[in-house]
């Protein structure tokens, strides 16, 4: 956890120079970026650093892209984006990654409690 926190830092630190000079910004602008970065990334963290301990960590790296993998389904059913045929494969193979060698183990388990 430490790191963790320890990279928001230091990717904080590194971009304010950049939120400094923005102009038209309001405060609620800023409490709605704050809300997200506390609330939204916090508590994945959270629950990612402790899945961490539990998980391999092949599955925990292919859940980690499951979020650049969804987003263009999020744009489609929210702003009515259009999504290429090739980003819906592209998709498709790396939560069947994801899913897959979570099946075949609770498969293999189900297996092994059969009398």
């Amino acid at each position: 956890m430490p790191a963790v926190v320890l990279g928001n830092v230091i990717v904080f630190a590194v971009c304010l120079p950049r939120i400094v000079g923005l102009s038209g910004l309001s405060p609620r602008d800023g409490l709605v970026v704050s809300f997200l970065g506390i609330v939204q990334i916090g508590v994945a963290y959270m629950f990612l650093t402790a899945a961490m301990r539990r998980v391999p960590a092949i599955q925990v790296s292919l859940l980690l892209m499951a979020e650049p993998v969804l987003s263009p389904v999020w744009a489609w059913l929210i702003h009515g984006e259009a999504v290429a045929g090739w980003a819906l494969f592209g998709g498709g193979l790396i939560l069947a990654a994801i899913a897959l060698p979570g099946l075949y183990d609770a498969f293999r388990r189900s297996e092994s409690d059969l009398p």
